[in-house]
């Protein structure tokens, strides 16, 4: 990173390779009991924003924009071509502006109409017994979604390899 190294566990493994980006005050151990409710073949990266954790020392600005241009060189960095991004609070942020989106926070009924018809394999739940902090309070239930998700993802892939794309859904 420019001005500063991003802090980071890499595990190579099977693809797509899960990206997991931080809630605000949290860090890369903010995923350590998901990521070891997953398969171990699974490849993925959890890494410290900047300014937050092993990274507290690189430099601002902090905005999300700039988190969101860190995940992109972290991604970049890696020997993968396809990923999951997965985040949480301020990490969820980031992975809308990643996915071309502005970091506006939208109810789940909003989600379930407007998001979910764009992918396919994509569900919405909304998890039991948790609150603000579900990654470190119900980590098998997110594993599991995380799981299920990129097991669909993959049938649905080599079952039609145009499936997900822009073109195929007429955007």
């Amino acid at each position: 990173m420019e001005n500063g190294r991003i802090y980071g566990q890499v595990r190579e493994g099977a693809r797509p390779a899960l990206v997991f980006l931080h809630y605000w005050g949290g860090s890369h151990r903010t995923w350590q009991r998901v990521i070891e409710n997953l398969d171990p073949a699974q490849g993925y990266v959890a890494y410290d924003h900047r300014g937050w954790g092993e990274s507290a020392d690189v430099p601002g600005p902090y905005g999300i924009e700039q988190l969101a241009d860190d995940a992109e060189r972290v991604m970049n960095g890696l020997n993968y071509d396809e990923y999951l991004v997965v985040g949480h609070s301020m990490g969820g942020k980031v992975a809308q502006v990643l996915a071309g989106s502005d970091d506006k926070v939208d109810p789940p009924q909003v989600l379930r109409e407007h998001l979910l018809p764009l992918i396919p394999t994509a569900t919405l739940t909304e998890l039991a017994d948790t609150g603000h902090l579900s990654p470190l309070e119900v980590p098998d239930q997110i594993a599991s979604h995380i799981s299920t998700f990129t097991a669909n993802l993959q049938h649905a892939v080599s079952t039609d390899p145009a499936a997900l794309t822009h073109d195929a859904q007429g955007q």
